[in-house]
């Protein structure tokens, strides 16, 4: 609407025929929790996005949209809802049929290694290649178990 491009969404679509979101999860999750819509997990189940139905908010441009739903959007004004849903995010599909050495993991590193790096082993690396169930489980053990599994061990000067 303001004519700012978004990154290209990275896909790479394996031979089982799953597409992975190689970079632009994030930014995916936002989209379609906005527009309120579901998403097939790595097992075929519907998801919602944890940002579901979400309200803008901290706009510094279009700031009469702020605390608004897309349904709120649509009945302030209905062509900004189209414009949204018009809007055009490219898309780069990786095939593993064709590219049998190409690495999800570098591609992603790289792609993220600058202005703000993604550090290695990071939740934020992780939920890019681990089902979203798994990541979940662990910091949910993380936080239960934190301070509890090892005792703190005095430093010594």
């Amino acid at each position: 609407m303001l004519g700012i491009r978004i990154p290209p969404i990275f896909i790479y679509r394996r031979d089982d025929n799953v597409s992975e979101v190689i970079d632009g999860q994030q930014r995916l999750l936002s989209i379609l929790g906005f527009l309120q819509e579901k998403y097939k997990d790595e097992n075929g189940k519907d998801q919602l996005s944890n940002k579901h139905g979400f309200k803008l908010s901290k706009l510094r441009f279009l700031k009469e949209l702020n605390g608004r739903t897309i349904d709120g959007v649509e009945q302030y004004n209905a062509s900004l809802k189209d414009r949204i849903l018009d809007f055009q995010i490219d898309i780069v599909e990786i095939n593993q049929a064709q590219n049998p050495n190409f690495s999800p993991i570098d591609l992603f590193l790289r792609l993220n290694s600058k202005p703000f790096p993604i550090e290695a082993n990071t939740f934020e690396m992780w939920n890019a290649f681990v089902s979203r169930q798994f990541v979940e489980t662990i910091k949910l053990y993380a936080e239960q178990y934190a301070g509890k599994l090892f005792k703190p061990v005095p430093v010594m000067h």
